[in-house]
């Protein structure tokens, strides 16, 4: 018993370390246990506690990279995280880690190259939901199907939709992470030079070119058109900072077109922490200058007057904001 306690000594199950991995072994020879696998991992990583984040963390990377050359199953990783937004929408005890989970994944590296990028541009099903079809979605087949869209349209409803999503400052921050991670450059989808490719190279191309101009819109109409001026300011700060990263790897000008200079200073140098009163024209004028002509001020006008019409019906009180006090201190 002694040598076969030292041959298969008994696994510690309070070592995280040793435990996560273990469990995603199990989802890897055990198909049945996939999906709750991940999402178990996903809670984990987007966890309170520093230590127990960490190691989650460190697991799923590992296993993520250890199976990047196994299509089929870096496919249905993605296809469990779209489930898990349309399984518990509204629920911020699974979306707010998933959130965290899919930013820390765009950003991390595999020889090289980013972690999930394989994914992106990979057609997506349906899944026959209906909530998916909305009417801002663009009903071409090449470009709507892929992953990134279908994430950016399930984080879109996720904002829209749920009663707390559009409240939710931690919420709306780790979307904003993420949303802005799908954001690439049109030059560098593919990592292929074969003449022979070119075709797909140029579809692909096409497909990440729509993928960002819907970012975009995603970003005016949901972010930087916000209510809290927090909400507002944490968007433009890190658009600018993605934008940055993006002129500086790729030394091209295919994301910010020809208004480079024009869009980086709107981004710092705009008051977008002030009251709404100002930041529907700043929208308007960053949407021209990125070229995204479904923005209309107009509309958004209409909006923010509702808004702001409810507002001052719900604070007749003077004493339910602080301006009194501002007025006494003066």
């Amino acid at each position: 018993k002694q040598q076969q306690q030292q041959h298969h000594p008994a696994t510690n199950w309070s070592d995280a370390k040793r435990t996560y991995r273990l469990v995603l072994q199990a989802a890897t020879t055990i198909p049945q246990l996939f999906d709750h696998v991940i999402s178990g991992m996903v809670i984990s990583v987007g966890a309170l506690t520093k230590a127990v984040q960490t190691e989650a963390e460190d697991a799923l990377v590992d296993w993520i990279r250890v199976q990047n050359n196994d299509s089929s199953r870096l496919e249905r990783l993605g296809q469990t995280f779209l489930d898990l937004f349309r399984n518990y929408r509204g629920k911020r005890r699974v979306i707010l880690p998933l959130l965290k989970t899919i930013d820390i994944l765009l950003n991390k590296t595999n020889r090289g190259l980013l972690l999930l990028d394989p994914l992106l541009l990979l057609p997506v099903l349906n899944n026959n939901d209906n909530d998916a079809t909305n009417n801002n979605r663009q009903t071409t087949t090449t470009t709507s199907s892929c992953y990134s869209t279908q994430l950016l349209d399930l984080i879109q409803m996720e904002i829209q939709r749920s009663s707390a999503g559009s409240t939710d400052v931690h919420r709306l921050f780790a979307a904003t992470n993420v949303v802005l991670g799908l954001l690439r450059s049109t030059t560098t989808t593919t990592a292929t030079t074969n003449k022979d490719d070119d075709t797909t190279q140029q579809q692909q191309q096409q497909q990440q070119q729509y993928i960002n101009t819907k970012i975009f819109e995603f970003l005016l109409q949901y972010l930087l058109h916000h209510d809290y001026p927090r909400v507002r300011k944490h968007t433009a700060d890190h658009l600018y900072v993605r934008l940055l990263e993006l002129d500086t790897t790729t030394n091209d000008d295919d994301v910010l077109s020809d208004n480079k200079d024009q869009i980086y200073h709107l981004l710092l140098q705009g008051q977008w922490e002030l009251e709404y009163i100002n930041h529907g024209d700043l929208c308007y004028e960053l949407a021209k200058l990125l070229h995204v002509t479904s923005f209309r001020r107009d509309d958004n006008n209409e909006i923010q007057q509702q808004k702001k019409k409810t507002a001052n019906n719900n604070n007749n009180d003077d004493f339910n904001s602080y301006a009194c006090l501002v007025k006494e201190s003066l």
